[in-house]
């Protein structure tokens, strides 16, 4: 006697819920790609300010040997970050001054200007990033021509802030440093 096996009534996944999932997928993609690409742009931000403070290390060691500052990066025995460019514009006995930018982010300049002397403006000795674009978006915290409170690094700073809102609350993503 043969017995009849009983094919059960399962089916697959249908087109329409496949399609469904593509777009949940999809949308969900859309918004998180902008998110990533501009915290992309505040980690090289980020390198840059970086390069800049190692920089100003360097720059002390050399002071501290040769008693002036030097405009020469392989003199200080400096190595930047891979797709940074360092530029010292300025240095003599008694200061020095420097630029930074990253090449996937070249809208955005970071600057740090150095007195040795006591008499010291008020960003002096801080890294100061900026956008070059004209667009009014720092992408790093900082804000336009923000002086006090550069904060921890990553541009969180809170005081005496001047720089454009729009660029603070984007800049550092959680809306921290937003000056005034």
């Amino acid at each position: 006697m043969r017995r009849r096996l009983k094919l059960r009534d399962e089916r697959g996944v249908t087109a329409i819920e496949l399609v469904v999932v593509v777009m949940v997928v999809a949308i969900l993609a859309l918004i998180a790609l902008p998110r990533m690409s501009a915290a992309r742009a505040r980690a090289f931000v980020a390198t840059a300010r970086a390069d800049l403070r190692n920089l100003a290390s360097f720059q002390e060691i050399y002071f501290s040997s040769h008693g002036t500052f030097s405009t020469d990066t392989a003199a200080l025995r400096f190595q930047g970050s891979e797709g940074v460019s360092v530029t010292i514009s300025d240095a003599n006995n008694d200061s020095w001054s420097g630029t930074a930018t990253h090449a996937a982010v070249p809208e955005t300049t970071c600057e740090i200007d150095v007195n040795s002397i006591g008499e010291s403006e008020e960003s002096d000795n801080q890294v100061i990033c900026y956008d070059t674009s004209g667009t009014g978006n720092s992408n790093n915290g900082q804000g336009n021509g923000q002086g006090n409170g550069q904060g921890n690094g990553q541009g969180n700073g809170q005081g005496n802030g001047q720089g454009n809102g729009q660029g603070n609350g984007q800049g550092n993503g959680q809306g921290n440093g937003s000056g005034g």
